[in-house]
């Protein structure tokens, strides 16, 4: 007989299974005995989400239980995977073939100290600096507006997520004005101390460039974290791929797939949140 069940600590100790810090297992079992295994967590502090980390094997019918029962029991709204177009081009069929869409992609670029050199910073139209507790209302703005809109609703960081890494985010902004923030950069990766993803409206990319050069000079010639670093952008940016690959040499590429779970209320929370801010900014 064929059972599903999220495993316990005690569970993962028993079949041998990793411990992983902030990762669950959903397995499959067949006369008690573990056949299968899904491994996922929740991005960003974000409940309303799940990111699938790995699937052992390519069982369409249970990766199909798996998101019929988180959306029914933990009403999520999405699950997502990503997937590197050069090495995982299967798994991103067996995705496909379970309903997943690509809704972006990542672009991941190597930036060295070369690459400063090239650069006139007389007049820089961008300033990068460490961000602060104070900042986070306006990063959250951020990165609600570079969401896909479709998605927006429930496809972003958690203000929690936020203050807890707030040592992991730089911020950009006016040199003349810098309160004002226009992106932001995160450590995208925990164990990966050189890997930024580079957060912006895609309306602004015409400072896409200039906040690279300026995370660069921050973090290469005044914090002295790194010789090199590698960042990443969305497919936001897309307009700016070939001038990047003209400039930086492209590490690799990955798609991000997403597939429904709970019907989607058309809540208009967000759009409420943010007029009330701009009121009380407005009073203020």
């Amino acid at each position: 007989m064929i059972k599903t069940k999220t495993l316990n600590l005690a569970d993962i100790l028993r079949f041998k299974k990793d411990v992983l810090w902030g990762k669950y297992y959903f397995a499959q079992f067949e006369d008690n005995k573990l056949v299968d295994s899904i491994i996922f967590f929740h991005p960003y502090a974000n409940k309303n989400i799940i990111e699938i980390h790995n699937i052992e094997k390519r069982d369409q019918n249970f990766l199909n239980e798996f998101t019929r029962e988180y959306s029914k029991k933990k009403k999520i709204k999405y699950f997502i995977r990503e997937l590197d177009e050069a090495t995982q081009v299967t798994d991103i069929e067996f995705m496909n073939s379970c309903g997943f869409i690509r809704y972006n992609r990542n672009y991941c670029f190597e930036f060295k100290s070369i690459n400063l050199n090239s650069r006139d910073n007389h007049q820089p139209m961008i300033y990068c600096r460490p961000a602060e507790y104070e900042d986070i209302d306006q990063i959250l703005d951020v990165d609600i507006n570079a969401q896909i809109m479709e998605y927006r609703d429930y496809l972003v960081k958690e203000k929690r997520y936020l203050k807890n890494n707030i040592e992991n985010i730089y911020v950009f902004t006016n040199p003349n004005d810098l309160a004002v923030i226009q992106a932001y950069a995160y450590k995208k990766y925990p164990d990966q101390s050189s890997i930024f993803e580079l957060v912006l409206h895609p309306r602004h990319n015409d400072i896409l460039l200039p906040c690279i050069s300026a995370f660069g000079e921050k973090y290469i010639l005044f914090e002295k974290n790194a010789e090199e670093f590698s960042f990443i952008i969305t497919e936001n940016q897309k307009e700016k791929i070939e001038e990047l690959k003209n400039n930086f040499n492209l590490l690799w590429s990955t798609q991000l797939l997403l597939i429904e779970g709970a019907p989607r209320a058309k809540s208009k929370k967000l759009i409420s949140e943010f007029a009330i801010r701009k009121t009380i900014a407005g009073a203020n």
